[in-house]
């Protein structure tokens, strides 16, 4: 008895600062108050967990996503440092097989000349009996991709009768799973000296003046010329070549190089010792050692120890 009258007591006191005061909630029965929403807060963070969780995860996935395409652009400058340029879409590509069945399985039978970056075989199509050359680049040999595009970059530019024709090109993998890169040109089976003469000075001419930009062959040798079956010279091997930036000097036209001496030796302009630019006067220089042995019929090495001879026997040709 005494409990309830001490409950009704505090009841009415209680009665005027409940009334009205609409955040109040549970409590005794009496109080007649709301219920409380005991799990709010608790939705509430779990509303901010959840939402949390969903941008932590669309950033993770943007973050795997660049990680997956780096690695995948990484594994393909791997697999192929360079990417070379067609040709022409209007040559027909060859495959593999197909060079390899034509040149007996590159067979030393076929070998027509190696070089640095390299090798030239005989290749007959076995369709149609159709004779070509094809140069077959060593990737194994440090260099030899850059040459193969330098002279794809060089080819596709020009278009002359005293160059060496462009066929097509084969890009492919060999029988043994490696890379396999190849040239193939017109086959140019082997008059006189001032005629061959006159169609190389054509070419370098060409190269020089009429090209957009201007090429620099950089390797004039005798075993870059090429004859035909009526004896015209065919100028080849762009390996090493270097084109020549747009606007540039024409009493100077050079260009820096980064591979260092570009030609061969015996050919190559001194000028090129000094340092890493390359020039046309190069190519002109490399073509006075040329036109020596042709004319003279002994090779670059007697020549340079040959001096007065030569000049000699010049003038008695020449008069």
């Amino acid at each position: 008895m005494a409990r309830q009258m001490r409950l009704n007591c505090l009841l009415k006191g209680l009665t005027r600062p409940v009334t009205g005061n609409s955040e109040l909630c549970g409590g005794i029965p009496q109080f007649h108050l709301a219920q409380c929403q005991k799990n709010s807060v608790k939705k509430n963070r779990t509303g901010r967990l959840k939402l949390a969780l969903a941008i932590t995860g669309v950033v993770l996935f943007q973050v795997i996503i660049v990680a997956l395409f780096k690695l995948v652009s990484q594994f393909r400058r791997q697999r192929s440092p360079f990417h070379p340029p067609i040709i022409d879409e209007k040559y027909e590509r060859v495959s593999y097989h197909t060079l390899a069945n034509g040149t007996n399985e590159f067979s030393e039978a076929n070998l027509f000349g190696k070089g640095t970056f390299a090798t030239v075989y005989r290749c007959t199509f076995k369709d149609d009996g159709t004779v070509v050359a094809v140069k077959v680049f060593n990737i194994e040999q440090s260099g030899s991709l850059r040459s193969f595009v330098a002279e794809c970059e060089a080819l596709k530019r020009v278009c002359h009768r005293s160059l060496v024709k462009i066929i097509t090109c084969c890009s492919s993998i060999n029988h043994q799973g490696q890379e396999f890169k190849a040239l193939i040109f017109e086959f140019m089976p082997n008059e006189q000296r001032l005629s061959i003469a006159d169609d190389i000075i054509d070419a370098l001419e060409y190269l020089r003046n009429h090209c957009q930009p201007p090429i620099i062959h950089c390797n004039l040798k005798p075993s870059n010329i090429l004859l035909a079956q009526d004896m015209s010279a065919r100028v080849g091997d762009f390996g090493i070549s270097r084109i020549l930036p747009e606007c540039v000097s024409e009493t100077l036209q050079n260009s820096n190089s980064t591979i260092g001496i570009r030609g061969s030796i015996g050919y190559v302009a001194p000028d090129y010792g000094e340092g890493p630019s390359v020039s046309t006067i190069g190519d002109v220089y490399s073509l006075g050692i040329l036109l020596l042995e042709m004319f003279t019929g002994r090779s670059q090495q007697i020549i340079c120890l040959e001096v007065h001879w030569i000049c000699t026997s010049l003038q008695r040709m020449l008069s």
